[in-house]
């Protein structure tokens, strides 16, 4: 009897979306010669940006993205028809360059990047193929965007 308990008691065990800032690496290339790669390899007192760049803690921030589906909040249901994103953060100094990932779950309606170079300014959201992407400008002093993106139904 404890077995079925324990089996049911598993089983009721609600999976969450991973936590903030645990998203895949970057899409791309290796970094560069004299690069930083995941957190590590930069001098005492700068930080390894999320583009493997080494810099002052004050030039990185922490930046959320979070988005709807044709106004109603991402889920299973409204982002039937385009489950997996792929985003993309820009600078728009195109010798910063930009870092992307994918796939992103739509119905996670947030994505967030921890270390990202005050110089990244812009983000796009959309399908891998750019499908009814949507652009925005990262807002300075809350470091947030909100899209809405056109793959559900009108509510």
């Amino acid at each position: 009897m404890r077995a079925l308990v324990l089996v049911f008691l598993v089983g009721c065990i609600e999976r969450t979306a991973a936590p903030p800032f645990d998203e895949p690496p970057p899409l791309g290339g290796a970094p560069s010669a004299g690069a930083c790669h995941d957190g590590r390899g930069c001098p005492a007192g700068e930080v390894c940006a999320r583009n493997d760049a080494c810099l002052p803690p004050e030039q990185v921030r922490a930046v959320h993205v979070m988005w709807t589906v044709s106004g109603m909040a991402a889920s299973h249901a409204t982002c039937a028809v385009a489950p997996d994103l792929r985003i993309q953060l820009n600078s728009s100094d195109s010798s910063v360059g930009g870092v992307g990932w994918a796939p992103v779950p739509c119905e996670a309606g947030k994505f967030s990047v921890d270390r990202l170079p005050i110089a990244f300014t812009h983000v796009w959201l959309g399908r891998e193929n750019g499908d009814g992407r949507r652009d925005a400008t990262i807002d300075p002093a809350t470091a947030e965007v909100t899209l809405d993106l056109p793959y559900g139904a009108k509510p």
